[in-house]
């Protein structure tokens, strides 16, 4: 195994287990009190992006370890708009028309624009996710232990 495996297991796996605190945390509480649904789906966009990307580049690490990121946050999303009348369309149609864009943009123009156009939902998920804790009433339902991967 070279470094930069390395290095992309370390990460993978990190990416990986990010979503399992909150979803666990969810299941516990339960409640979804301080949880964004457009944080959760910005992190689906990121998630199956990413395992499209190493499916194309031929990375297991990256594969795996965002299908299992990937399940955390549809379980999330499932959770979150449990009892609302949400439409199945708005909750998964942004997310997936985001991810083929970006495989696309990966196809078309190589890793540079994968990286670019990979910006938008990992930062929108971050600074959703930060917005939704601070700005929350009750935050019952938010993970520490997320946060802190």
């Amino acid at each position: 195994m070279t470094i930069d495996d390395a290095i992309g297991w370390a990460a993978a796996v990190t990416s990986a287990v990010w979503g399992l605190p909150q979803c666990v945390h969810i299941l516990r509480a339960g409640s979804t009190d301080g949880v964004s649904a457009g944080a959760w789906q910005a992190t689906f966009w990121s998630g199956t992006s990413w395992a499209g990307y190493g499916v194309l580049t031929d990375r297991p690490q990256v594969i795996w370890c965002n299908a299992v990121m990937t399940v955390a946050t549809v379980s999330i999303l499932l959770l979150a708009v449990r009892g609302s009348d949400r439409r199945a369309a708005s909750l998964w149609l942004p997310s997936v028309i985001g991810s083929v864009l970006t495989i696309v943009a990966f196809s078309a123009l190589g890793e540079g624009a994968f990286t670019v156009a990979m910006v938008l939902p990992m930062l929108g998920a971050q600074s959703l996710h930060l917005y939704g804790a601070v700005t929350s009433h009750e935050t019952r339902g938010l993970s520490v232990a997320a946060f802190a991967v």
